[in-house]
């Protein structure tokens, strides 16, 4: 069920996304789908379903997705969860991603080599190394006004 979630999540039906996710996500929570034989059981867990509940909540409800130049950020959490937090490895360094209603908070870790390039609901910020960086969501998951970094402002001037 993590594909129709993904789908659902993508086009904006976040209440579909999240009942499939929920059918994903319970499968091995909820004893629906055990079978026994008397006491022997005979089922067994379903790691893709696990695996595609991640999916469901990284990709979809967070809105991660990276490509060589940047990591994009495009949050859509659905209405009964206040924050999904999780962690982050590209190109060798790591993050804490916390995705709010009205904010996203990416934490570097000390160790980090260098800075990178996140998109956030479509607007580009650099997070240096060791700095955290809170980019504030207005309604509906965009940029607050007046919250982009220079480098945002002067990149769409130049577009």
């Amino acid at each position: 069920m993590h594909v129709p979630a993904l789908v659902a999540a993508d086009i904006g039906d976040l209440d579909s996304a999240y009942r499939y996710f929920l059918k994903t996500a319970e499968i091995d929570l909820k004893a629906k789908y055990k079978t026994y034989v008397g006491t022997i059981f005979m089922g067994g867990t379903h790691p893709a379903a696990n695996g595609g509940a991640w999916m469901t909540a990284v990709l979809g409800f967070a809105g991660v997705h990276a490509d060589a130049k940047r990591v994009m950020i495009d949050p859509r959490l659905p209405s009964k969860w206040r924050s999904l937090e999780l962690g982050l490895e590209y190109k060798g360094d790591r993050f804490r991603l916390r995705v709010e209603r009205n904010s996203v908070a990416i934490r570097p870790d000390s160790t980090n080599r260098g800075a990178h390039v996140f998109l956030v609901a479509g607007s580009k910020f650099t997070v240096p190394a060791g700095e955290a960086v809170t980019v504030p969501l207005g309604d509906g998951g965009t940029i607050a006004t007046g919250n982009r970094t220079s480098e945002t402002a002067s990149s769409e001037s130049q577009a």
